[in-house]
């Protein structure tokens, strides 16, 4: 019975010993464990830091865009608001030309029958077209002249006179090109004042065939700067010349004409009208 409890004692003490054993394994590991455990926390610690700060980068990206999608909104308002304005731009222009809105009333019951005249060429208003900025000028010299209608022979210019009178629609103004020779522009003086813009003519654009007609009526006008003083132009314009200020305001040697307009320029409505449709499609 001693034998046995010797053995029952040694298989304790091998039990303990393997026990001993495993938990001295296991307490070896520990440290690797604990260090792949804290690697492991590094990580998520820095994950985290990574989200939070790809969080705080898309909310600021989102506090962006939804700016921008206010200022685009008031763009869009705005430009609305633009295309509505030449909208309406382009209509009062088109109805202008439509009913000759500025021409006398003779002129525009012929206008409004120019079919039963073929050699009616349009107005002058429309057949002269000046650079942007000129239109002002251009009114101013032409006078009443701007609103002629041109006729491109003498017959269809009595016909349109007879019809006027016989109709009693009113007055009108013609001028025929080939009824006569024009007078060839006399030598321009060479003038260098600082205020000067240039000749008249040659900001106006116009048929090839009406060129002479233009080149004869404004040959002799020149253009200076608005607000500035055409005085010492005026004492070397020669007898027969006249200054134009670019806001309309007309001298000669003992006449000035100017002053304001509520009316819209008779110059460059079709010009204008393809202008805010070239803004609307943009």
């Amino acid at each position: 019975s001693l034998r046995e409890q010797e053995t029952e004692l040694l298989a304790v003490v091998q039990s303990c010993a393997t026990a001993v054993e495993a938990s001295r394994q296991k307490q070896s590991a520990l440290p690797a464990e604990l260090n792949a455990r804290q690697d492991q926390l590094q990580k998520l610690l820095t994950r985290k830091k990574e989200l939070e700060d790809h969080q705080t980068a898309t909310s600021a990206r989102i506090e962006a865009l939804v700016d921008r999608g206010e200022e685009l909104s008031l763009e869009i308002a705005n430009m609305g608001a633009s295309i509505e304005a030449c909208q309406a731009r382009r209509y009062l222009l088109e109805e202008m030309m439509v009913h000759y809105e500025g021409y006398e009333s003779g002129t525009v019951a012929v206008l409004e029958r120019k079919a039963e005249w073929p050699g009616i060429d349009g107005t002058v208003a429309e057949r002269f077209v000046p650079v942007e900025g000129m239109e002002a000028a251009l009114e101013a010299a032409l006078g009443e002249v701007s609103k002629y209608v041109i006729c491109r022979d003498r017959r269809s210019a009595e016909a349109v006179i007879a019809y006027l009178r016989e109709q009693k629609k009113g007055r009108i103004g013609i001028v025929v090109p080939d009824s006569g020779t024009l007078n060839p522009a006399v030598r321009r003086p060479e003038l260098n004042q600082p205020n000067i813009v240039g000749w008249l003519d040659a900001f106006v654009s116009t048929d090839e065939s009406l060129r002479p007609l233009m080149e004869a009526v404004l040959a002799r006008t020149l253009v200076f700067r608005a607000g500035t003083s055409p005085d010492e132009i005026l004492e070397r314009l020669p007898y027969g010349f006249r200054a134009v200020s670019t806001d309309g305001n007309l001298y000669s040697k003992n006449v000035i004409t100017g002053g304001s307009d509520d009316s819209f320029p008779l110059f460059r409505r079709k010009e204008k009208i393809l202008e805010q449709e070239s803004q609307i499609a943009q």
